[in-house]
């Protein structure tokens, strides 16, 4: 009797009869068809090849083919018609064609991406994927960036990303970006811009103009969160004059008023750009004192002049002195010829020159007012104009 094979392994099956003291043929053909059908591998070299190539049943056989060489047009290798069975297909070559599995029951077929290993069944019509893969699906239009919505994907015209470099937040309704602790710009080289919120930040939410500002205006609140550009000058904090040397803000109940510090006694103020300079002439009440070597000084209240040049010296008063301000002169060279120039401010309401007569002598001069002029406090003869005073502590006799 003839023998019969199996539809998708074609493993013999020996006619009653046959093989008679020779069973061993079919036999180990058979556990070797077996064997293979298990795990084997099958090993198809593509190159050269092109159409449509139907497996032999030693290719087929094996669970695994493997698919090797260098494509050079598209190639169908195909299962037989009516034969079933599961691969796993490795797709091993090279060059720019396909490779696809088919049946030639004429059903569907499967195309083995380059690289891809895929499992793959045949019912002896159909070719068909192993394992049922679901693609994810996009939600949304073109761009939109995809969320979990409720476990699917789906997409929004308010989060937008144009696959080069804008990602936009908002762009058909109100957004809002939440960033936790730090927000950082960087450079497109290196570095970057960060803000920063206080651990309890509290909530202040700020909106900016509309619009850039001009040169030289600075950002300001209306303490409700509305920002918007202001020229220096006319907040209500800031005057609106350009302020002097030395000029700072002082407040002057209401808002602030631009103004100079005012010396004390026993201080000099020196107003410079963006500087103000404070230099005490006294201390502890007293006056600073000055010897003067020369034949002549311009005095400033506060001041102690020693006047010990062996000429004649001259002091020469401030030209518009402040009531209360105190210079002394001690006639230190011994001269009874030393003067004191009021200018056109009066000494004792006189006018003229004040003369020192006796050496040695120390006179005060106190700035009283513009009819007194300056009042003198000392000891000693003195010429005023024409006229001969006798000085002592407390005035004129």
């Amino acid at each position: 009797m003839a023998s019969t094979f199996t539809t998708n392994k074609s493993i013999e099956k020996p006619g009653n009869g046959d093989y008679v003291n020779t069973w061993n043929v079919p036999v180990n053909t058979d556990f070797d068809i077996i064997d293979a059908s298990l795990g084997g591998t099958t090993t198809i070299n593509a190159t050269g090849a092109s159409g449509t190539v139907t497996l032999s049943a030693s290719q087929y056989r094996p669970p695994t083919i493997i698919i090797t060489g260098t494509l050079t047009a598209n190639v169908t290798y195909r299962v037989p018609s009516g034969i079933g069975g599961q691969w796993v297909v490795f797709n091993n070559t090279s060059g720019s064609f396909s490779i696809t599995i088919d049946s030639g029951g004429g059903g569907t077929s499967v195309g083995v991406p380059q690289g891809q290993k895929v499992l793959l069944y045949s019912d002896g019509t159909n070719v068909a994927l192993g394992v049922t893969v679901t693609a994810a699906t996009a939600g949304g239009s073109s761009g939109e960036v995809q969320f979990n919505s409720g476990g699917a994907l789906t997409g929004s015209t308010n989060l937008t990303f144009n696959g080069t470099d804008n990602v936009v937040l908002g762009a058909t309704a109100v957004a809002r970006l939440d960033v936790r602790n730090a927000f950082r710009l960087y450079g497109s080289t290196s570095g970057y811009v960060g803000w920063t919120v206080p651990s309890a930040a509290g909530s202040t939410t700020y909106t900016y103009p509309n619009a850039d500002g001009l040169s030289g205006q600075v950002l300001t609140t209306n303490g409700s969160g509305a920002l918007s550009w202001t020229t220096p000058g006319t907040n209500a904090l800031i005057p609106g004059t350009t302020p002097a040397n030395g000029q700072l803000l002082i407040g002057n109940g209401v808002n602030y008023s631009v103004a100079n510090l005012t010396a004390g006694f026993g201080m000099v103020i020196t107003n410079g750009a963006g500087s103000i300079t404070l230099t005490a002439t006294a201390a502890t009440g007293l006056p600073t004192f000055q010897i003067v070597t020369g034949t002549s000084v311009t005095a400033v209240s506060g001041m102690h002049y020693a006047l010990t040049n062996a000429a004649t010296s001259t002091v020469t008063l401030p030209a518009s002195p402040t009531a209360g301000d105190l210079i002394y002169v001690t006639a230190a060279n011994g001269l009874e010829t030393n003067i004191v120039n009021p200018g056109s401010v009066k000494i004792q309401g006189q006018t003229g020159n004040y003369t020192m007569y006796i050496p040695f002598s120390t006179m005060q001069f106190r700035y009283i007012n513009t009819t007194m002029g300056w009042a003198v406090i000392g000891w000693g003869p003195v010429t005023m104009g024409a006229q001969d005073y006798i000085v002592e502590s407390y005035g004129i006799v």
